[in-house]
């Protein structure tokens, strides 16, 4: 019994091949070696058509062919005991010394790690044995992290290392900082390390990050954002290094508003504000006053705006609320404003401007009761709102 192989080739002129030079004319060795075993088999024949070559195929080439197949094993379930191994002791790891046949049983990353992050958060894997598994093959923690299911993975261990096992996975981490950070789930490791450590056990973070240029890039990407937030808290400012990190990002000749409104720098901006660096809140607040109505309804300027209100001195929230009240109606249309109600509630903690605030929302209480946000609003503040259909929000 007979079958036909049909196999594709991409060649323009395909019919050439049943008169020229196989070895010579072919593009790639795999083409190569396929002639070559069709031209071998004496009782085997191909037509040449326009776009395949069909070739007859008989029994023995059947069974040799099923034999090859033979070779590789079905992926298995296995017991949690074998799943680390499984995980980390694969071919592509560096130094990995094992040969190509016993590399087919092995599973993929996005099958094999959440296995092992569900035998990990059941407690049938303890974190440090699958530390040990870690740190016994050389470039695995380089792997896991640049991995996607791989980095959930070192997330997910960190949460359950103490302080020295978590120090001990930092390490792996020293000499390819500017590689990392480029990837967002091994940056978001790296912010996992930087938040659960003290900053002598990871400062050579923002040693190699130090002259590359790159915190406007980290700034508007996920897992940047999160690492630079976290290097940036109030009592690391005082560090050379991530003070001079921080001035490349914030600085005369930076394009701050833009910063504010993105929906990933924006959490690296507010650690900068809500401490006591006069220099950034200056620079925020002036871009904020340039456009001010606009910030104040902002997904995330008016966060920004809100939490500058309640870092800057005194003197600077007053000239904030002046400018905000300068446009008429701006209160109660900031109070029926999905945004802009955090401003004001901002607002209401100026002593100056408080009573004035209660006064607008008084006035124009009915009004503000109608809307969904203004209502919610009104209800916090004490006001009586009667329950009515409200008619939405910004």
């Amino acid at each position: 019994q007979k079958c036909s192989l049909t196999i594709i080739l991409p060649f323009r002129n395909p019919q050439s091949i049943a008169v020229l030079d196989p070895f010579k004319k072919l593009p790639h060795p795999n083409h190569r070696n396929l002639i070559f075993w069709v031209m071998c088999k004496a009782h085997v024949s191909f037509t040449v058509k326009n776009t395949f070559i069909a070739i007859d195929e008989t029994e023995d080439m059947e069974e040799e062919a099923t034999t090859s197949l033979e070779l590789r094993k079905r992926a298995t379930t296995a017991d949690v005991a074998t799943l680390a191994y499984d995980t980390l002791h694969l071919d592509h790891l560096e130094g990995s010394q094992e040969d190509s046949a016993s590399c087919t049983d092995r599973r993929p990353w996005s099958k094999v790690c959440p296995e092992v992050m569900e035998a990990l958060e059941q407690g049938a894997l303890a974190p440090s044995d699958l530390l040990k598994e870690v740190q016994e093959v050389k470039g695995c923690v380089k792997t896991l992290a640049l991995d996607s299911e791989g980095a959930a993975l070192l997330r997910a261990l960190l949460d359950r290392l103490s302080n020295p096992e978590a120090k001990q996975l930092a390490e792996h981490f020293r000499g390819w900082v500017v590689e990392a950070v480029q990837r967002q789930g091994s940056a978001q490791v790296l912010a996992r390390l930087v938040s659960i450590l003290p900053f002598r056990d990871v400062a050579f973070i923002s040693q190699e990050l130090k002259g590359q240029q790159l915190t406007s890039f980290l700034a508007c990407s996920l897992g940047g954002a999160e690492l630079l937030g976290a290097l940036f808290q109030s009592h690391w400012l005082l560090q050379e290094e991530v003070r001079d990190l921080s001035w490349e990002l914030m600085n005369s000749k930076t394009d701050v508003a833009s910063l504010c409104c993105h929906k990933h720098a924006y959490l690296v901006v507010l650690p900068l504000i809500c401490g006591d660096c006069q220099q950034y809140q200056e620079l925020v607040l002036n871009a904020m006053l340039s456009s001010i109505q606009r910030f104040a309804r902002h997904r995330y300027a008016s966060q920004i705006l809100a939490h500058l209100l309640a870092s800057v001195p005194l003197h600077l929230q007053e000239a904030i609320t002046s400018r905000v009240m300068a446009t008429s109606g701006a209160v109660v249309a900031l109070s029926c404003h999905a945004f802009g109600q955090a401003v004001v509630r901002a607002m209401l903690e100026v002593p100056s401007a408080q009573n004035r605030i209660l006064h607008y929302l008084e006035k124009s209480q009915v009004r503000i009761a109608k809307d969904k946000f203004g209502a919610e609003l009104l209800r916090d503040l004490g006001f009586s709102v009667k329950t009515a259909a409200p008619l939405g929000g910004a």
